[in-house]
């Protein structure tokens, strides 16, 4: 009996993508192979988690007797990498990626098993070229096994294919066949090789809160799960908790932080977050989490002393560490008043600390070769045939698809070029062209008035009309509406000099309104609920202002061909004989 184990990120962790090519991939093996060689799946991989939690995965006391009897351990982090590298906050730096994979793969080593290295597809997206070697040269030196996809997808010429999908993931469909083949080629893996490497690693530990000094406030302890993982987590509280590192761990490097913030709100998980601050007598840092299962390295080297201690911290700035999906930079980001903590990982003092100067400039542009025994590219599925298979279909389909929609188009174009819409449009234009110039001619009656007008407020607002009432219909007839304008200009001398310009502009917008409402179908003006207490309005004081004012005066008049004092002088004669008529009718 004998497992396979994947350590990953989110590629790893789709449904139906690699780890379904290895389910499927095993459940064949194992029916055609005797009960005395079966394999057991494990998948461990988190999305948007880098190497780190690899490492982690792999130190955990728990799963020491998984990888114990593992036949062959997958690990792949690359395309993560590369995004908390190349991420304007988070920025992970080379130096703690190259000391941190040192140690992972060399524990990996020490296992002596088949561990297989794979780097997907990150199509030259920020400093790949340097995560890959970083990735490619210490698999060359442990003597891992190497599939190196972007090395296949550099070949076929298949980065723009990639990146048009969705660059850090690879298609499903692709990545599930990926993993059969993985599992039908187990026999063609080789060991870690025999060289002599000594472990000269620090010693890895994962110290839990319950093992800390609680200082003060509470340290409630409850159960975090989903389908795949079983945590338990410990929660500080803001302005209450504090927990304190005891001596047994003093002199340990914080490497690592695992929590798993539960909150009510699951559509927001990225940006509610917590800022668990950790202190010690020298300095402090502000570790960002947000609320999914996360395992976060700590970017800059961090001892623990005597005085060390973690709490709550939303308002320390100086020594904050970004992590590209705990989004405390959006607008509705919630700061978490807790955080639901999982345990530290922790390195000794002592040990190997890769502290030697790295060009890694240079490594950008090596050539890493990978002998033919540990390079298995001939495992990756053939894209190539499955984009050339995409752009087919794609070429014949796309142009079924789009033909009625073409056919549409032909159709509006058709109507477009029609004398009957031409002739509206041109109306239309003549229509706007027409404000225009009253615009125009109010700016300079104004100017020669010496008056300051805003044309703008001169035009009144559109009555929206509401074809459930004939209330607004009658409200919308050109009659009411001058005789409302009417009689809200005659309370001033001002009122009365701006009165014909306001006029001008209702007469205008109105034919553009009468224009558009032909279009549509409004019901008889009888068939409303409220016919008969809306028709009263033709009758009222204003209704009958506004009619007679255009019995008195056409169109043209009121355009400005009829003079500007004697028009002035008429409204104010309308309005005083109504007010009259409406006084009489009163006693």
């Amino acid at each position: 009996m004998g497992n396979v184990v994947l350590l990953g990120g989110s590629n790893s962790r789709l449904e139906n993508g690699l780890q379904k090519g290895i389910r499927e991939g095993i459940d064949k093996f194992n029916l055609q192979n005797n009960k005395n060689r079966q394999l057991s799946f494990f998948n461990f991989a988190v999305g948007a988690t880098t190497h780190i939690q690899n490492f982690y995965t792999l130190k955990r006391e728990r799963n020491k007797e998984i990888f114990e009897n593992a036949e062959l351990i997958i690990t792949e982090s690359n395309v993560n990498e590369t995004i908390g590298n190349g991420d304007g906050r988070e920025r992970i730096n080379f130096n703690c990626i190259y000391r941190n994979l040192n140690w992972y793969y060399k524990e990996l080593h020490v296992l002596k098993k088949k561990i297989l290295v794979i780097l997907l597809p990150t199509c030259h997206m920020w400093n790949d070229k340097v995560i890959n070697a970083i990735h490619k040269k210490l698999a060359l030196k442990f003597g891992f096994n190497c599939i190196d996809m972007q090395e296949y997808v550099d070949n076929y010429r298949l980065n723009e294919f990639i990146k048009s999908l969705d660059w850090a993931h690879v298609l499903q469909r692709i990545m599930c066949e990926f993993g059969k083949n993985i599992i039908s080629n187990l026999e063609s893996f080789k060991l870690s090789n025999s060289l002599h490497i000594s472990n000269d690693n620090p010693k890895f530990i994962v110290c839990t809160p319950k093992e800390m000094e609680l200082i003060s406030g509470t340290l409630e302890e409850n159960i975090a799960q989903n389908n795949v993982f079983y945590e338990t987590t410990y929660q500080l509280k803001e302005g209450e908790t504090i927990l304190k590192f005891n001596q047994t761990f003093q002199g340990f490097t914080l490497i690592g932080i695992h929590t798993w913030n539960h909150t009510a709100d699951t559509h927001a998980k990225l940006i509610n977050y917590s800022s668990l601050e950790i202190s010690n007598s020298k300095k402090s840092i502000v570790k960002e989490t947000n609320a999914l299962n996360t395992i976060v390295e700590v970017h800059s080297f961090f001892q623990l002393d005597g005085e060390t201690f973690v709490k709550i911290n939303h308002n320390q700035k100086e020594g904050r560490e970004f992590y590209h999906l705990a989004q405390s930079w959006v607008r509705d980001s919630k700061r978490l008043p807790f955080c639901d903590l999982v345990a530290f990982f922790l390195a000794s003092a002592d040990g190997n600390y890769y502290e030697e100067v790295v060009d890694f400039n240079a490594l950008r542009n090596e050539n890493i070769e990978i002998p033919s025994g540990y390079n298995h590219n001939s495992v990756i599925p053939p894209i190539e045939v499955y984009k050339e298979i995409i752009d087919e279909y794609c070429l014949i389909t796309d142009s079924r698809k789009l033909k009625p929609l073409r056919d549409q188009i032909n159709a509006l174009n058709a109507k477009l070029d029609s004398p009957p819409t031409k002739k509206q449009i041109l109306e239309i234009q003549n229509l706007e062209w027409e404000l225009k110039m009253k615009k125009l001619q109010t700016k300079k009656f104004a100017k020669d008035l010496k008056l300051k007008v805003n044309f703008d407020d001169l035009i009144p607002k559109t009555i929206v009309i509401d074809r459930n009432t004939a209330r607004f219909r009658i409200h919308n007839h050109l009659s009411y509406k001058l005789g409302d304008a009417m009689i809200k200009n005659s309370k001033s001398l001002l009122g009365y000099i701006k009165m014909p310009f306001v006029l001008w502009a209702i007469v205008i917008v109105h034919k553009h309104q009468k224009q558009f409402n032909q279009s549509l179908k409004f019901p008889q003006l009888e068939s409303y609920p409220d016919y008969k207490e809306a028709i009263k309005e033709k009758d009222c004081f204003t209704y009958k202002l506004g009619k007679a004012f255009i019995k008195a005066n056409n169109t043209s008049f009121i355009g400005g061909g009829g003079g500007y004092i004697k028009l002035l002088f008429d409204i104010r004669k309308l309005v005083r004989e109504f007010k009259q008529k409406k006084e009489k009718l009163s006693i």
